[in-house]
């Protein structure tokens, strides 16, 4: 069964928690988005924008420390509408891990051709 997409409205902020599964200590981490033809397509063209990556404490429920990766609303009311693929690259020591690909879905909100 896949996963289904993150859905953001465009121009709110996009927020995604990303757990630190082992524990390791993370000395770097950058995370971006590239579009998606579709919800399940493989990602292609340039990274479209850097997210940024904010480390968090344990939020309860399951949920262990990790970062929050996010865009502002500046951002993503920049983004067109459409589905894109979020990874993250960390480094742990003198690793690098790449996390799976997950999707975000960017809709255009139904203020957005009032005025």
């Amino acid at each position: 069964m896949a996963v289904q997409p993150y859905v953001f409205t465009r121009g709110e902020t996009v927020s995604v928690a990303l757990e630190n599964m082992d524990g390791a200590g993370v000395t770097d981490i950058n995370a971006g988005l590239k579009r998606r033809d579709s919800a399940f397509a493989d990602p292609k063209g340039p990274v479209v924008v850097e997210m940024a990556a904010e480390a968090r404490q344990s939020l309860g429920e399951g949920l262990g420390a990790g970062w929050l990766l996010s865009l502002t609303p500046t951002q993503s009311l920049a983004l067109t509408p459409g589905f894109y693929a979020l990874d993250a690259r960390l480094t742990i020591g003198g690793s690098v891990e790449i996390t799976d690909a997950v999707t975000i879905q960017i809709k255009a909100g139904v203020m957005e051709s009032a005025g």
